[in-house]
């Protein structure tokens, strides 16, 4: 049986935030994630992945297709332990839209304007361009 407690590449990508973060929370699979990350493996998110990471993670399907309120929901906080407490917004610079506005994730302006103002005081907004990274060394603690 394979057994991915040795992984030192680990993936997850697009899909809901919301979806991964029930399943991931409490999970063995997250704890070994974190075990994983704590002690050097490389973790690559991508889209909703990078989204559940954080102290605030976004529903977007949940606002921008079904239409709920426009609100955080607590995310997995994998960089709480090292003191980062942030919500990230991948597809910062979005422009598929044409005329409407799918920067932020979707959210457009006055959607993220909403969800700032929603933000805990201490939280960081942490917003990823698309076609770009965000790389974070914690057994270094440098990005």
């Amino acid at each position: 049986m394979y057994s991915n407690k040795r992984a030192n590449f680990i993936f997850a990508g697009p899909g809901s935030p919301s979806y991964a973060i029930r399943n991931w929370r409490g999970s063995a699979v997250w704890d070994t994630l974190v075990a994983r990350f704590m002690q050097g493996a490389h973790l690559v998110f991508a889209s909703a992945a990078t989204i559940g990471m954080g102290y605030c993670a976004l529903p977007v399907y949940e606002i921008f297709k079904a239409g709920a309120e426009v609100d955080w929901i607590d995310g997995l906080d994998l960089l709480g332990p090292l003191g980062l407490k942030i919500a990230v917004i991948p597809h910062w610079n979005n422009a598929e839209g044409g005329t409407y506005d799918t920067r932020y994730c979707y959210m457009g302006a006055p959607r993220l304007a909403r969800l700032e103002e929603k933000l805990p005081y201490d939280v960081v907004l942490l917003g990823i361009d698309e076609h770009t990274a965000c790389t974070l060394d914690p057994t270094a603690q440098s990005g």
